[in-house]
């Protein structure tokens, strides 16, 4: 079985080669990119995925199509939650690696993140977030904590702005705050805003279990009653 997500990418339809024999590729069409739901690189590897196995096992075209096309993804994972004004507001808090978090970030459009992150770091390597933060021009809040200690030094190394607060509170109302407003594209013609991302990139459940009341269910109280 083979894939390929920059094939993917790079046309307007997700395919995958169901061919065993080198020689005689079969390209089938499953769907148009802009009929799916998910957004990021990562998810359409995991799509292609999915749709390789089920082939696999038999399951017909139009049913595989069907599913892709009404999948929204699961709760916490890149989960819209709220927009207002153009700005979209996502819950990422089952995110707790920095790989995953990187993930995220680069599923949006360079220099329209506002990444709010905290946690327990469990020893993870977190250069390579810092170095994503400064090449996406990510605006950056910390919750206060063990993840925040580590970041802040090498956010510094990598000449990178950034806030630090105690609260989720504060760190929805300071994202909101920077988050721009919708610009138009000059080439699409279409109007996209900024999005405030929570993405850990941290153990966040159990460190924040009596600061954050029901985790990241509890982003999305405090959005929807500062932001309103």
């Amino acid at each position: 079985i083979e894939m390929a997500s920059r094939q993917a990418v790079d046309n307007p339809t997700c395919r995958v080669d169901t061919s065993r024999q080198q020689k005689k590729l079969l390209d089938t069409q499953i769907c148009r990119l802009d009929k799916i739901r998910l957004v990021g690189n990562h998810n359409l590897s995991n799509i292609l995925a999915a749709i390789a196995a089920t082939r696999m096992a038999g399951v017909d075209i139009p049913i595989i199509r069907k599913v892709i096309e009404k999948f929204r993804g699961i709760p916490q994972r890149l989960e819209l939650i709220f927009e207002k004004r153009g700005v979209q507001f996502i819950n990422d808090s089952a995110s707790t690696t920095p790989e995953s978090t990187i993930a995220a970030i680069e599923s949006f459009e360079k220099g329209s993140v506002n990444l709010i992150a905290g946690g327990a770091s469990k020893g993870m390597d977190y250069e390579c977030l810092a170095r994503t933060i400064k090449q996406q021009e990510v605006k950056t809040v910390l919750l206060k904590s063990p993840l925040a200690n580590i970041l802040e030094k090498l956010l510094k190394k990598e000449k990178v702005k950034f806030d630090v607060v105690k609260t989720l509170q504060d760190a929805v109302k300071i994202s909101t705050k920077n988050a721009s407003l919708p610009t138009k594209n000059r080439e699409t013609k279409t109007e996209r805003g900024e999005c405030v991302l929570l993405s850990p990139a941290a153990a966040w459940f159990c460190y924040f279990d009596d600061k954050i009341p029901l985790g990241g269910r509890g982003f999305e109280r405090f959005v929807k009653t500062l932001v309103n």
